[in-house]
This record gives C-alpha cells, sequence and structure tokens, in this order.
C-alpha cells in the first residue's frame, strides 16, 4: 500500500514536484507556493522571449498579462507540457497588445524591405552579442519569434505547435531568419 502525502506536507518535505505538479496544485488547492515556484521557473524564460520581441516596458506589461492569465485559467484537463502553454499565452498576450496598439501590421512587416545600417560600422562599435541582437532585430517577426523560440529550447513541431503554423513553415521561417543573419552577421558569427 502506498502512501500520499497532501501538498502542504510535501512542501514540508522539500519534495520538488514537476511543473505540472505545481500548476495542478495551484488550481486544484489554491497553492500560492505552487504558482510563486512556477513563475520562479519560467519568469525569466518568458521575460526574455518578450524582451526579444518589444521593448522592456512592453515586455513586463504583457509578463504580467501572462501570469494573469495562468491564474485566471481554469483547470486543465491535461497538466503536461507547461513551457509550451506558458509560452503560447504570452505569444498570444504579445500580438494582443500590439493589434491594440497598432504597433503591428502582419502583411506590411512580412512585405517590408530591410535597410541595414553600415555593418562594418556597428561590427567595430559593439561586442558579438549586442551585434547578434542587432541582426535579430532586422528579421522580420515570424522569422525572429521562430529563431528565439528555438534559442529557448523548443523543437520545429513544438514551435509549429505554439505558432498554429504548418511545420514546414516553421522550417523555412528557420533557414530564411538564419540565412539573414549569416547574410547580416557576415564572418562575425
Amino acid at each position: 500500500m502506498q502512501l500520499t502525502l497532501p501538498s502542504k506536507v510535501k512542501g514540508w518535505l522539500n519534495i520538488q514536484l514537476t511543473p505540472e505538479e505545481l500548476l495542478k496544485a495551484y488550481h486544484q488547492n489554491d497553492d500560492r507556493a505552487a504558482l510563486a515556484r512556477l513563475v520562479e521557473l519560467y519568469n525569466r524564460d518568458l521575460y526574455h522571449y518578450l524582451m526579444s520581441l518589444s521593448d522592456r516596458e512592453l515586455a513586463k506589461d504583457v509578463l504580467q498579462i501572462t501570469w494573469l492569465k495562468v491564474m485566471k485559467t481554469s483547470e486543465l484537463k491535461e497538466y503536461h507540457l507547461i513551457k509550451s502553454w506558458l509560452f503560447r499565452i504570452a505569444r498570444n498576450a504579445l500580438l494582443d497588445e500590439f493589434k491594440r496598439s497598432n504597433k503591428f501590421d502582419i502583411e506590411n512587416e512580412l512585405e517590408q524591405a530591410i535597410i541595414t545600417p553600415s555593418l562594418t560600422q556597428v561590427i567595430e562599435q559593439e561586442d558579438q552579442l549586442r551585434l547578434f541582437d542587432q541582426a535579430l532585430n532586422q528579421l522580420n517577426f515570424y522569422q525572429k519569434e521562430a529563431i528565439i523560440f528555438q534559442q529557448e529550447g523548443f523543437s520545429v513541431a513544438e514551435i509549429a505547435q505554439l505558432t498554429d503554423e504548418s511545420f514546414e513553415t516553421v522550417k523555412s521561417r528557420l533557414r530564411y531568419g538564419k540565412s539573414k543573419l549569416k547574410q547580416l552577421l557576415g564572418e562575425n558569427l
């Protein structure tokens, strides 16, 4: 016979819960400590993702919206792939904010030609990370997003699921985005 402990007792024994168990504990028992641990696990990654696609203030706002949506979401039927679920909420909240503030025009974003400053001047003045960030910011939203998701450890299949796009579309965005990065960065990769 296996003994199961109440969730609060598990915390006393310092038993590590999976992210899925943390979210389940929050929804079923209103366990604020479980939610705090979930925030501790994913807040930095979500913020990095949002900062990579927007500015500091918008990233902070959307991050807050994301966690509020997690708190207000009714209990999930299945507790798996929590990281993907959180990034999807953050992505949708960011897109909603772009649309609400009219800062995001999908057709224009996809068709817009990129004008690059003198790359040699940038290379001489900035370190490798800043150079990469500047090149990344010159990609269109979808290419940039796919590359950032890949940097966060998501597979092509997971990115396709997060963005509601086909596997081939995501592969194409990654390929064109990386090609453009190589072009922009030249030998400084």
